[in-house]
């Protein structure tokens, strides 16, 4: 790719780094995928071998990316394969979404199945591995606000017009197995009938290692080990005492050595 290239897709990831983050999680997601036949389309050119895709080595060079921020501080000229891979990545169409339902056998017919309650949307977008360098997370996932045209194509529990009754025709595709669809439910059986608005992204924190959450809590809570280990020092001293009360104390010492100095003092010496 040409430098002019790179300035290009430098600028355009620098106003929005989160979102070629994301593209790029979405990328290594679908390469790790068992289906990544079917589901990374388009594949790059330059990993093609005489019309084989080579993933092995597309995965090797996915695997070495660095993150995005350290890409953009870097020279084009020093990563030049880096900026090769991120560039077709940002400038493809590399979002596309399969949906689950586009089958004959679906339960309620054919179609893209969508849902108006987020608490179901999430129980079918489980969390899965992405791009192990992304400044969102390893572990994502994702969930489309879609907008949706009021048409009949759109099938959906919905009442008649001026009516109280359920609109029937609309409530049911030919062929349905399930019967009606169920309430929150929409399935659209024309694509041009929606667009996607908006994606929500969960990320999945990391559990921390226990050396480093150990000290994370010391150095938070670094006044009462203080005082902790003061008390402890109290107890180890009373302990010792207790265990040897024929031992003087400090001021016992004090008082036999100045007696002994007085009664040294008290001798007379005879020739």
């Amino acid at each position: 790719m040409q430098p002019t290239s790179w300035a290009t897709v430098r600028e355009a990831a620098g106003r929005d780094v989160l979102a070629a983050d994301l593209r790029c999680s979405f990328f290594a997601s679908a390469l790790q995928s068992y289906k990544r036949d079917s589901v990374l389309r388009p594949f790059p050119a330059s990993y093609a071998r005489h019309d084989c895709k080579d993933f092995e080595a597309l995965l090797a060079d996915a695997t070495k990316l660095p993150n995005l921020k350290e890409l953009l501080q870097s020279s084009g000229d020093k990563d030049t394969w880096a900026w090769d891979l991120v560039s077709w990545i940002l400038s493809s169409k590399v979002l596309t979404i399969h949906s689950a339902g586009k089958s004959e056998t679906s339960l309620f017919g054919e179609g893209t199945y969508l849902t108006s309650d987020l608490s179901l949307a999430l129980i079918y977008s489980p969390h899965g591995h992405g791009w192990q360098r992304s400044l969102l997370g390893p572990i994502l996932s994702c969930v489309a606000v879609c907008e949706v045209i009021d048409h009949p194509d759109v099938k959906c529990q919905t009442k008649k017009k001026d009516s109280r009754e359920i609109d029937r025709r609309r409530a049911r595709i030919k062929h349905s197995e399930g019967g009606d669809i169920p309430p929150k439910y929409f399935v659209v059986t024309n694509n041009q009938l929606l667009r996607v608005k908006y994606l929500l992204v969960y990320s999945q924190k990391q559990p921390k290692s226990r050396a480093s959450s150990q000290l994370s809590w010391v150095s938070s809570h670094w006044f009462t080990v203080m005082i902790s280990l003061y008390l402890l020092l109290l107890l180890i001293t009373a302990f010792c005492y207790s265990c040897n009360p024929s031992a003087p104390t400090m001021d016992e010492k004090g008082r036999s050595q100045r007696t002994d100095r007085k009664q040294r003092g008290n001798q007379v010496v005879f020739l």
